[in-house]
């Protein structure tokens, strides 16, 4: 059951996959979308509940994101209710993009109703605010259901006061059994706000020591992002490139846990943003979001990377965007290119310890298409005629290699131990990481099984089962499902991830 709890994040990858279908507005707005109505989480395990966003402005838009819980202390005829409202500054990029909501883990069960809302001005206020969804805090794995259930909210004039500091206050109310909240009620609890009441000494004394609080733990945790060893990578590599850095936008749920995005910025029209999590102190991976190439040592040596890149250009694909997947040993990379009639490319790389272990094109249908889809079938081709050719007529006589001594390398366990980091990763939400290392389990144990024991793409770990009289087709669709959720192609999935770590350690004890 601990997958199940971590299907909230997987959840709102499919927001970016519909989002795009919404009727867009004839002015320029902003959406936000949730992946569900209610969210279950268990005690002592951190809340996240990414956001998805999409902008249509023509550029970052400045505003204000309020981020506000209502929870129940006490489940009697009278009870308290505490509103914390958490308010921070954000510049919504233009697109696509994420606003990660983060609560602190809970000790005991509770739950919480729950506000989030963007303001901003252009020229008059607006509000894109999401339907109330309910958060729920449980002890018992077997209560944990989340269900898809899209809510969005499109951005709309705002006639009221914008928020403009962090606060929490306490409401007395006189509340029925029946209207009480339920960990379990399937239509959310019927939490509902009064009046606000004048608080005592006592009360604004918690208040004030709650706010000091906060602020200790957001320089802490700002210190902490400032010394963290990826997050200072990215920024060197970007500065490099003539990127000049915003003030980061964070949202810790502690000192050493929490959400943070960065805009970077080169001239007018350049522009990075870089999202990740910090959780007990440590950034595990970055996602890059750029609107122009970003440089990459090992792409930009790397042959097969750039005569993509050349092919594409000779054809008038333009760069459209880049995402990244960054951690500190290596990255997956997928960059968009589009044709002014609207095809689209997609070039998908993956890299490790400055060194490119797979690379791949794919391409859209349309207009002009078949010319341009030769090339990827040219290449796997030629591909294979040079593997067979290499394997039939330049490999060394069976008396030459009964001299070599039997390696060491145990390439099985090797494989076994990616692969227990991909379902590790899996368990932290890392999902394009997770993927990316099933199949990198797959394609080491194949290369050591039947090749030369070096790193290899996808192409040639299909021509190396087909030369060994394997499942050809089951292995390329692992493949080709690893590398779609790798690159952001498609969304995650706890069952098919399941499925595919089975059936790659199937493979690998065969």
């Amino acid at each position: 059951m601990k997958r199940a709890a971590m299907v909230p994040g997987l959840i709102v990858l499919l927001c970016l996959t519909l989002l795009p279908v919404i009727p867009a507005a004839a002015a320029a707005a902003i959406t936000l979308t949730a992946g569900q109505q209610d969210y279950y989480f268990l005690t002592n395990q951190p809340v996240e509940i990414p956001l998805a966003v999409t902008s249509t402005f023509p550029a970052g838009m400045p505003g204000t994101l309020l981020f506000s819980t209502d929870a129940q202390l006490q489940k009697t005829g009278t009870v308290m209710i505490s509103t914390e409202n958490r308010v921070f500054s954000r510049t919504v990029p233009t697109g696509e993009s994420f606003l990660n909501l983060t609560m602190s883990p809970s000790q005991v069960s509770r739950d919480y109703k729950v506000h989030a809302a963007f303001y901003y001005t252009d020229p008059t206020s607006f509000n894109a605010s999401l339907p109330e969804f309910y958060i729920h805090i449980v002890t018992d794995p077997g209560l944990v259901k989340n269900t898809p259930s899209l809510l969005t909210g499109t951005s709309h004039p705002e006639s009221g006061e914008i928020p403009s500091a962090s606060s929490v206050s306490m409401v007395e109310q006189t509340v029925g059994t029946r209207e009480q909240m339920g960990s379990d009620s399937s239509t959310g609890p019927s939490l509902t706000s009064g009046p606000p009441q004048a608080g005592s000494e006592a009360e604004r004394e918690q208040q004030q020591r709650d706010k000091e609080q906060r602020e200790r733990e957001q320089n802490e945790f700002d210190a902490r992002l400032g010394r963290d060893p990826l997050v200072a990578a990215v920024n060197t590599s970007l500065s490099s490139e003539g990127f000049s850095r915003d003030a980061p936008d964070t949202q810790p749920a502690g000192n050493d846990t929490g959400t943070f995005s960065v805009l970077y910025r080169r001239g007018a029209e350049d522009r990075v943003v870089v999202q990740g999590s910090m959780v007990a102190g440590v950034v595990p991976s970055v996602r890059e979001l750029a609107n122009v190439p970003i440089a990459d040592p090992a792409l930009d040596a790397n042959a097969t990377f750039q005569s993509f890149a050349q092919t594409l250009a000779g054809r008038e694909y333009g760069h459209i965007e880049t995402a990244v997947n960054r951690t500190l040993t290596g990255a997956a990379a997928n960059i968009t290119y589009a044709t002014t009639g609207g095809n689209k490319a997609y070039v998908n790389a993956t890299t490790e310890n400055n060194r490119v272990i797979q690379v791949s094109l794919e391409q859209e249908a349309g207009p002009g298409f078949p010319l341009v889809l030769v090339l990827p079938a040219a290449a796997m081709v030629l591909l294979v005629l040079g593997l067979y050719v290499h394997r039939r007529y330049g490999h060394p006589a069976p008396a030459a290699a009964a001299v070599v001594s039997p390696a060491v390398f145990d390439h099985r366990a090797e494989a076994e131990r990616i692969l227990k980091n991909a379902e590790l990763a899996f368990d932290r939400q890392e999902y394009a990481e997770a993927y990316g290392l099933a199949g990198r389990a797959l394609r080491v144990f194949l290369s050591h099984e039947y090749g030369d024991r070096g790193e290899v793409t996808t192409p040639e770990v299909i021509v190396l089962a087909h030369d060994a009289g394997r499942d050809t087709a089951g292995i390329e669709s692992i493949l080709g499902q690893c590398s779609n959720v790798a690159f952001a192609r498609a969304v995650a999935d706890a069952g098919e991830f399941s499925r595919v770590v089975g059936r790659v350690r199937e493979i690998i004890q065969e």
